[in-house]
């Protein structure tokens, strides 16, 4: 069979270039640096290069990448601002994801255009599976070009690294001179290259790691996978019966309700602040919090087992039945979400702020967040909720990383005291 090919031209030999160099400076100031300044300018300058290499004229850009686009870039910057080695982790996470989603909506190849759950499946096959699968593309195109056009795209590739080859020597003598000429840019290139065993690891890892970047780009920038069906992700090869799903539910609801009636006493009393007997405060919020952590986890697996897996019928609605039972189970965990809360804020009332109480309060409210936009999602079809889900996490990270935590915790302990 006839490997796939695009057209190859300048533009893309030049990307080529620049996503090496920009690859070597990320992985150096990032990795390197301490993921600090180093990684907030080098994420920059990636995403400014990719950008550039795959913005086309007259040509708008929707909304929700945009938005991810703009919280990508706003998450980088407190890499610069705070040292928070646990919230940086988070972040960069939460960046790659949202980066993958912002070029891929820009280059229309996102497949999930419904804004369900599919949309991190579309996150995962920009940066995971479309290098491997098209690891060759490029190649393959040179090769194509190059014989129709008598060898073309290899002579630019070789004049390329030629001109790579030609320069080293010179900026061997030229950035010696200059280094002695100013002392601030001697200063800067020792800052800079100063641990020569970091630069050299870091360029063999961008040698290695470049292909890849390169390639995810290069497939969506020529729109590869944009030709495909967009609805390949969201068609339903499968599904269980109603029947089945409804009874797991009944069942599930049963047990919930009984659970909430005999507990009632239990999970109310901290709306008034009342504390049971033989319970510290301290207790009594973490008892409250692991609870309900488990059951929103074991409830959010229901609700997406349940809703995805029922045999639809020609509408594509689930019954009657599973949307109440679905109802129940959200409406049940948003009021254990607000009661573990309450025991949370009673908590803080009484010993104050911790960072650990602060981060356990902000997930908290996320959550509830999330159930509210399930809860609609089971009333408003066209409901985009993985969208809103996704826009929601994203501004709770910003908002938790641009709060300086530790300050703000000093500043309220201190007003209480």
């Amino acid at each position: 069979r006839e490997r796939l090919t695009v057209p190859v031209g300048k533009r893309d030999y030049l990307f080529v270039l620049l996503t090496f160099l920009a690859t070597v400076i990320f992985i150096r100031f990032s990795f390197f640096g301490g993921f600090n300044l180093g990684f907030t300018v080098s994420y920059i300058i990636l995403f400014a290069v990719t950008l550039l290499y795959l913005k086309k004229k007259g040509k708008g850009l929707p909304l929700f990448p945009l938005l991810c686009g703009i919280f990508a870039l706003l998450l980088s910057v407190p890499f610069t601002l705070y040292c928070d080695g646990p919230i940086k982790f988070i972040s960069f996470v939460a960046i790659t994801l949202l980066t993958a989603l912002f070029f891929g909506g820009m280059s229309n190849s996102l497949k999930c255009s419904d804004g369900s759950y599919m949309l991190g499946v579309d996150a995962l096959f920009i940066l995971f599976i479309y290098p491997l699968k098209y690891l060759t593309l490029f190649t393959d195109s040179v090769k194509k070009s190059s014989s129709n056009n008598g060898n073309k795209g290899i002579k630019q590739i070789t004049y390329i690294a030629g001109g790579v080859a030609i320069t080293i020597p010179l900026l061997m003598i030229i950035v010696p001179l200059l280094m002695d000429s100013d002392a601030a840019f001697e200063s800067l290139i020792e800052k800079i290259f100063g641990g020569l065993t970091e630069t050299i690891v870091s360029v063999i890892a961008g040698l290695v790691l470049t292909p890849f970047v390169f390639i995810c780009i290069f497939v969506l920038s020529k729109g590869v996978e944009s030709l495909n069906d967009k609805n390949a992700l969201t068609e339903r090869t499968f599904g269980l019966s109603p029947v089945l799903i409804n009874t797991v539910l009944i069942i599930i609801s049963g047990c919930y309700a009984m659970y909430l009636l005999s507990q009632t006493a239990y999970f109310f009393s901290a709306f008034e602040s009342l504390l049971p007997e033989s319970y510290t405060a301290a207790e009594y919020a973490r008892r409250g919090f692991f609870e309900m952590c488990a059951v929103a986890a074991i409830n959010l697996c229901i609700f997406f087992g349940a809703y995805i897996l029922e045999k639809r019928g020609e509408e594509n609605r689930i019954q009657g039945l599973t949307k109440g039972l679905l109802t129940f189970l959200t409406v049940f965990t948003l009021v254990l979400i607000i009661t573990s809360f309450s025991k949370m804020y009673m908590y803080i009332d009484r010993f104050g702020l911790t960072r650990l109480r602060v981060l356990t309060s902000c997930f908290m409210i996320m959550l509830f967040l999330v159930f509210v936009v399930l809860l609609l999602k089971l009333f408003i079809g066209k409901l985009p909720y993985m969208k809103i889900i996704i826009i929601l996490a994203a501004l709770t990270l910003c908002s938790i990383s641009y709060s300086d935590i530790d300050t703000q915790i000093a500043k309220y302990n201190t007003n209480r005291y």
